[in-house]
């Protein structure tokens, strides 16, 4: 191997380390370039793709060949699939939040033991998109909809006309006359096969 070195006495001689046992010379410190190029790292081993690199000023970044690490607010990255190029997986930004980089393929997901009333997903909306600008997420099944969480852009940094849409028919299980929810409406089956509503007072009304 052969480094190019640069004592830290000003006006001192540029150095060249050679030899796989060399070792630095008193009073010297390897200067390697500044390089953004995960794949290829600045200070690498063995076949050259797992070292060190200075992704940008003050940052190092780690490389393993198909993983590379650096500091909060900078990307967690890996290799994708036919390792040609760095995907962007992970990252806590600013609001100490991990950002994710691409799509997630998921199996089950669990929330912790006893966690409450939590938010399982949330879209933040800014004053920047239109007014009626939709704002939506959707569950898909074999890739068609089959329910959407359903909101408009209010231009002012929050939402309007917000709403559930099905997108197929809507399956209740039937059951007794349910407790009343103060300030909310039930809608229901029951076992004489007939669809019911219940108003926040606790007063049952047949549909139909």
């Amino acid at each position: 191997m052969s480094f190019n070195i640069r004592s830290t006495v000003a006006g001192a001689a540029v150095w060249v380390l050679s030899g796989v046992n060399a070792s630095l010379p008193a009073g010297l410190h390897a200067l390697l370039p500044q390089t953004d190029e995960p794949l290829t790292p600045t200070l690498a081993f063995g076949d050259g793709d797992c070292g060190f690199y200075e992704a940008s000023d003050d940052l190092l970044g780690i490389s393993t060949g198909k993983l590379f690490l650096a500091q909060n607010d900078v990307w967690l990255s890996g290799m994708n699939y036919a390792e040609s190029d760095v995907i962007n997986m992970f990252k806590v930004n600013e609001d100490d939040e991990i950002e994710c980089g691409g799509a997630l393929s998921l199996g089950a997901i669990e929330a912790t033991e006893d966690s409450g009333a939590i938010t399982m997903m949330d879209m933040p909306v800014s004053d920047k998109p239109a007014s009626g600008t939709e704002m939506s997420y959707v569950f898909k099944l074999d890739g068609d909809n089959i329910l959407k969480i359903y909101a408009e852009a209010d231009s002012a940094g929050g939402i309007q006309n917000p709403g559930v849409v099905a997108e197929f028919q809507i399956n209740m299980k039937e059951m007794t006359t349910p407790t009343a929810v103060p300030n909310y409406g039930a809608l229901y089956c029951k076992s004489d096969n007939h669809l019911y509503f219940q108003d926040g007072a606790g007063v049952e009304h047949q549909v139909i």
